[in-house]
């Protein structure tokens, strides 16, 4: 997957929401459906980026998501602040040398 092309997208937008999902407790996948049905779902300004380490990504128990949201999944163990950084550093849009 090129980072940088599901970051910028067809159609660009002024902003992305990075979401970290777990799947370690059932409770986060509650809160994801609702984050999912109240805000992605209804808010098409923003350029949805949900997070999933490779062992919780299993694809049939996620929700489809709709056209300006993605599934990211990473091999990273890191938490959650090391996870977004390494999104936005495979993207190659964000410069880590300066």
């Amino acid at each position: 997957m090129d980072l940088r092309e599901v970051l910028l997208g067809s159609g660009q937008r002024d902003i992305a929401v990075m979401y970290l999902l777990s799947t370690s407790d059932p409770e986060y996948i509650i809160n994801f459906h609702f984050f999912l049905d109240i805000a992605i779902a209804q808010d098409t300004r923003c350029r949805y980026f949900i997070i999933v380490h490779e062992d919780d990504y299993k694809e049939n128990e996620l929700p489809e998501l709709p056209d300006h949201a993605d599934y990211v999944v990473h091999s990273q163990d890191c938490y959650d602040w090391g996870t977004y950084g390494w999104l936005l550093k495979q993207s190659g849009l964000v410069d880590v040398s300066k």
